[in-house]
């Protein structure tokens, strides 16, 4: 999941600098075209595709792992997943470490963090295994569980196999 969220990430960048490459190279064109000397583009900014000024929006990807089996046990970052075993001071100091930003329901007992349907959703998918807990919270919270949209009831029904979600 390290490696997949890195390449998500990296290509929504992409993505991001090649619209500012076309832009910058429209505004070249459009400079040229007009009869106009080309627009002021520095060396660097013509090899980079970009103005200086120029800067991405930020690309904040967030891991939502809803195992109900058992809690997350891969990597939460690029570091545990690196062969550099008695090399670590010599390799790690040249690679830029990348954590995943993850939430995994298994770590709360109480969502009321949450002031959305995720508060729903996560305390359903948190205690979908254990009937119990789960029968009193349906009980506890009736109206917010009858209140979820018909995407949030889909998406619980697929997650936990409950065939009727309230």
């Amino acid at each position: 999941m390290v490696a997949r969220a890195i390449l998500a990430e990296g290509m929504a960048y992409e993505k991001q600098w090649k619209k500012l490459k076309r832009k910058l190279e429209g505004e070249r064109r459009e400079a040229s075209g007009a009869g106009k000397e080309k627009a002021a583009v520095t060396p660097d900014e013509f090899i980079s595709g970009m103005r200086k000024e120029d800067k991405f929006i930020p690309v904040i990807t967030i891991i939502v792992y809803y195992g109900k089996e058992k809690p997350w046990d891969g990597a939460r970052e690029l570091y545990e997943l690196l062969d550099v075993e008695g090399d670590e001071e010599k390799i790690l100091p040249f690679i830029t470490n990348y954590r995943l930003n993850l939430f995994d329901y298994h770590d709360y007992d109480d969502f009321g963090q949450f002031h959305s349907e995720l508060q729903a959703v996560f305390e359903f998918l948190r205690f979908s295994g254990e009937k119990e807990k789960m029968k009193k919270k349906l009980e506890e919270h009736k109206e917010k569980y009858e209140a979820l949209s018909s995407q949030a009831k889909v998406l619980l029904s697929k997650l936990t196999n409950v065939k009727v979600i309230p």
